[in-house]
């Protein structure tokens, strides 16, 4: 799990070479681990200070791969202050980057734009991607594209209603990562 410290999990998942490649990918996007908790503020949170004026707390961090921006203040009772900031840096040694709408028309049949990043990916590194949704359990697309490279995978013509987007990606190197979205799907935005 990651945490205030700046620990991070890894996401990785090994393969046997031996099995051919397109069995392996089948096999193993049942097991990566999909991130689903994606916020814009990960805490906002009063402390209260010992006498030597510290206090601590933990929390676990959102699934987002960004730069979180920590602000503090604080107040005595005689009403003295003091401030200060931090920039917490969140990364993953491989992750999926895409281009989904959040809402979208009955009929439409949208793509999703896919990319992996990360500091343990190589250039030019196979990457097998997988998009299903828990709601049309038939729907099962499948891609092939290169790291740091944009992959378009298009969803099934769109009927109106909620749908889990679960994004699957498996590097040549065994590095995995998932990620889930939700759209909404309507007859009219009117």
């Amino acid at each position: 799990a990651k945490s205030f410290n700046g620990s991070s999990r890894m996401d990785s998942f090994s393969m046997n070479e031996a099995a051919p490649a397109a069995l392996q990918s089948t096999a193993a996007m049942a097991d990566v681990q999909v991130r689903s908790e994606f916020k814009d503020t990960a805490l906002f949170r009063m402390v209260t200070l010992d006498e030597s004026g510290t206090g601590t707390f933990s929390f676990k961090l959102p699934d987002n791969v960004t730069s979180w921006y920590v602000a503090l203040a604080g107040i005595t009772p005689d009403l003295y202050g003091g401030t200060g900031e931090a920039h917490l840096r969140v990364t993953l040694p491989f992750f999926i980057n895409d281009s989904l709408n959040t809402t979208y028309l009955t009929g439409d049949s949208p793509f999703i734009g896919v990319s992996s990043y990360g500091n343990d990916l190589k250039e030019g590194e196979t990457i097998t991607w997988q998009i299903t949704s828990p709601q049309k359990p038939a729907f099962v697309q499948t891609a092939t594209g290169k790291a740091f490279e944009r992959t378009n995978i298009q969803l099934w013509q769109l009927e109106e209603g909620v749908y889990d987007i679960e994004i699957r990606a498996i590097s040549d190197s065994g590095l995995s990562d998932g990620i889930k979205r939700t759209i909404y799907v309507t007859d009219t935005y009117h």
